[in-house]
């Protein structure tokens, strides 16, 4: 069911270092001999999983959820979330907000729901929406300019590029997040969300 309400997000994640004991042991391939090889190839393997940590559903956290009720309002809710009690109180926000909403997003399918229901898991907070892939109450604009897997995705700031959307923090990207400022990353998730509000007003009418 599409709700008239709506929510548009986004969420930056980073590693939970944490987790990192409970990351397994790579093993090589078994047509590896050389012993040298071997530990050469689980090392890189590790550190390649262990880089990778934010965008993992187990092994990250969220550093930082927001949100906006409008599709042209500047301002939006953005929360940060330095420790465990901020980023319980980010997610419980999120999802009284998204009860009663359509979910607008940029691969939130695949990325942001699943993030956003594994920490509620993990921190025992109950979520307002259980959610399914064909769902008519998530509009998930990657998936709706990509339907077709054998196209390859491009990411949020290279579209809006190609169709001129400007991007107020163009020196930034997610891979930055964990070593940005408190009001840096502020302003970074909030061009983020801006960036999707305007994406999503050019697509409306035509693909939703």
């Amino acid at each position: 069911m599409r709700y008239n309400s709506i929510c548009i997000f986004d969420i930056e994640t980073i590693a939970d270092e944490k987790k990192k004991e409970y990351i397994p042991e790579p093993t090589a391939p078994a047509n590896y001999k050389d012993i040298v090889k071997i530990e050469e190839y689980k090392k890189t393997a590790k550190e390649t999983i262990i880089n990778e940590m934010a965008l993992d559903y187990d092994y990250s956290k969220i550093c930082a959820l927001g949100y906006s009720t409008a599709f042209n309002d500047p301002e939006h809710t953005i929360h940060l979330c330095p420790d465990a009690t901020s980023e319980i109180k980010a997610i419980e926000d999120f999802w009284e907000v998204a009860r009663y909403s359509t979910l607008i997003g940029f691969n939130i399918l695949a990325f942001d729901l699943p993030i956003i229901l594994r920490r509620s898991w993990a921190l025992k907070i109950p979520p307002t929406v259980h959610y399914k892939k064909y769902d008519d109450r998530i509009i998930d604009l990657m998936l709706l300019l990509y339907p077709n897997s054998k196209q390859k995705y491009k990411s949020l700031k290279n579209i809006c590029k190609i169709y001129g959307i400007e991007n107020s923090c163009p020196g930034i990207d997610g891979s930055m997040v964990k070593e940005l400022s408190q009001p840096l990353l502020k302003q970074y998730l909030a061009s983020d969300i801006t960036l999707t509000q305007s994406l999503a007003n050019k697509m409306k009418g035509y693909y939703f």
